[in-house]
């Protein structure tokens, strides 16, 4: 609720999301229905959503919760975790969903100025490749409604020791210092120009 009113007038706030891959269980989806149906209730005007959960081996959108959300969201990352672009449009064909689906994470690792092919992770070309064949691929899906990339600018991460990444979450568009723009951005750009 704190979030909800301090943001309730930030135009840029056009879904509340209620969760982000939380595990499916009862406790769960008990309290992250409450937390839906309290967003409807507060706000009338914006959609409510989640990053919902989807089984792996069936290679379905599988999550209870759905049932309490206006749209489905869903974190993938094709062509960086999983190399396989085709599981995307089979995975919309097994769930056959019933709301509309937003793609809330996708994207790749680059280190700024970091060069290479299209298979050498943490190149700025292999993030472009992937964000070139993850928009094509979307466009394909009538599913798909929307798609939020993970993220804009690279940030912090203790966690992130690989010598690429050097205590970063690489997977922006734009550096951490906010001062380079990875070539995937204008990939970025380019499609949303298109859409418009």
């Amino acid at each position: 609720m704190e979030l909800m009113t301090r943001d309730f007038n930030r135009a840029s706030v056009i879904i509340w999301s209620v969760g982000n891959e939380n595990a499916d269980t009862d406790e769960r989806l008990k309290f992250m229905g409450g937390l839906a149906d309290c967003a409807h209730r507060e706000d009338e005007t914006r959609l409510v959503s989640a990053a919902c959960l989807v089984d792996s081996e069936k290679n379905e959108i599988a999550d209870r919760l759905i049932e309490h959300l206006d749209l489905i969201g869903i974190n993938e990352y094709c062509g960086w975790y999983t190399p396989d672009f085709e599981k995307l449009p089979q995975l919309m064909a097994n769930s056959n969903p019933k709301k509309p689906v937003i793609i809330t994470e996708f994207g790749a690792d680059a280190l700024p100025g970091h060069h290479g092919t299209i298979t050498d992770k943490g190149s700025e070309e292999c993030q472009v490749y992937v964000y070139e064949r993850q928009i094509e691929t979307l466009r394909k899906i009538d599913y798909i409604k929307g798609m939020t990339p993970w993220i804009l600018y690279d940030f912090r991460c203790p966690r992130r020791t690989h010598y690429l990444q050097k205590y970063y979450n690489r997977k922006g568009v734009c550096s951490a210092d906010k001062t380079y723009r990875k070539p995937a951005f204008e990939v970025l750009q380019k499609f949303y120009l298109e859409e418009k």
